[in-house]
């Protein structure tokens, strides 16, 4: 039977769910007020301003909202009003996505895919060391079909390795053909490391170094691959960090740091015009002749290495200019998992250049072609690259002349 009135229970809590209300109000109400009198951009005027737009979308939008996407869309639109790229909300999820990402490590069975001619043939290009599908025992040149239940021949590239993808501990079957013959690995996701660091030697003495980004690993990586050009008899190297995006700073200052002799490395300045000078010392030096190759996409902490190795007079800088990215983002984690990257200070060059907006000038320009034959080398992996595929690449090919000048 209903009754058009409260229990006694349900006024008691529906005093209590008042009481805690108004308290909440009167909290939002203090807080929006402190704010507005530190000249933050929340006031009273715009939390009203706010309310009204909210209940215009409750009474009047023609299809279901989704109360949770209003709220981050108004923590990212309060960012966003910075008009500045860099400045970014993360929601929870997106914050974990963006670690992967730094952190060199994503969630994952640890196989590179790519597409060789037609869309159905998905080749397992790498395996890395260390991984759930290492240890199961796929292969590199083995031909990815499938994920569970689920055929990927007819797939995007995409969509198939999204597929492979989820919470790290769960389990995935991938079936592959090898030979001709269908086969099944079982595995757990997990952890995965990529490498963000390749070397290989080229001919006389001459090293080849690439870093394609700098991640967590990007440290530990360049050391372990410093040591086996050096073992195999590098007497000069190329650094390659064309297409680099660049990362975190705290690695880049710690590979500048093994490399060049004692000196400022970069000075940042914040908002208040506060200089703060990162050194390097001289434990570890690396004195043998260099090349660094840059492009367009070379930007950010792959700008403080080339900035650092010109004004040390430590390198040659080869190829096109830089990005020309030469701001810094600090990380402030919010209590709920998401987070804000904010633009937080500039940084200039040893010499106090200040390279945001404007890159920075090889000291050789060389556009980039490739003379050799581009189909063969697609069916190669990297680490089947013989000498003179690299040298087919015009600004490698300059950075071994000028190291090879006088050999």
């Amino acid at each position: 039977m209903y009754e058009d009135r409260p229990s006694s229970g349900g006024f008691a809590k529906g005093l209590v769910t008042g009481i805690v209300a108004t308290v909440i109000a009167a909290i939002i109400f203090v807080a929006v007020y402190l704010n507005s009198l530190s000249g933050g951009a929340i006031t009273l005027e715009s939390v009203s301003k706010l309310g009204k737009i909210d209940k215009l979308i409750e009474e009047n939008f023609y299809e279901p909202v989704d109360r949770n996407a209003l709220i981050e869309g108004m923590y990212k639109g309060l960012v966003q009003g910075l008009s500045d790229k860099y400045s970014i909300y993360f929601t929870k999820e997106e914050a974990v996505k963006a670690d992967e990402a730094t952190t060199g490590n994503f969630v994952g069975i640890g196989v590179v895919v790519s597409v060789r001619g037609d869309v159905t043939k998905k080749l397992i290009k790498t395996v890395y060391e260390d991984s759930p599908a290492k240890e199961a025992g796929i292969l590199r040149g083995d031909i990815f079909i499938g994920v569970d239940d689920t055929d990927v021949t007819n797939m995007s590239l995409s969509e198939s390795v999204a597929l492979i993808q989820g919470e790290s501990g769960t389990p995935v079957t991938i079936k592959v053909l090898r030979d001709g013959k269908e086969l099944s690995f079982d595995m757990l996701r997990a952890k995965v490391n990529t490498p963000s660091v390749f070397s290989t030697m080229l001919d006389k003495g001459v090293g080849y170094l690439r870093i394609s980004e700098f991640n967590a690993e990007t440290a530990p990586s360049f050391r372990k691959e410093m040591k086996k050009l050096q073992e195999a008899g590098m007497t000069s190297v190329i650094y390659d960090l064309r297409q680099n995006p660049g990362g975190l700073v705290d690695e880049v200052l710690t590979v500048l740091d093994d490399i060049l002799p004692a000196g400022v490395l970069v000075y940042t300045v914040d908002n208040k015009g506060r200089k703060q000078a990162f050194y390097s010392d001289d434990e570890r030096v690396i004195d043998i002749p260099s090349v660094v190759l840059v492009d367009e996409n070379s930007a950010s902490s792959a700008e403080i290495f080339t900035g650092a190795m010109k004004d040390f007079k430590a390198a040659t800088i080869v190829g096109k200019k830089t990005y020309g990215k030469g701001i810094v983002q600090y990380i402030y984690p919010l209590s709920d998992g998401s987070r804000i990257e904010l633009t937080t200070k500039k940084y200039l060059t040893p010499n106090g250049d200040d390279i945001h907006g404007k890159g920075i000038e090889p000291d050789i320009e060389v556009e980039y072609s490739y003379t050799g034959d581009q189909e063969a080398l697609k069916n190669k992996y990297e680490d089947e690259y013989t000498v003179s595929d690299y040298l087919g690449d015009s600004q490698i090919n300059k950075a071994y002349s000028i190291l090879t000048e006088n050999k």
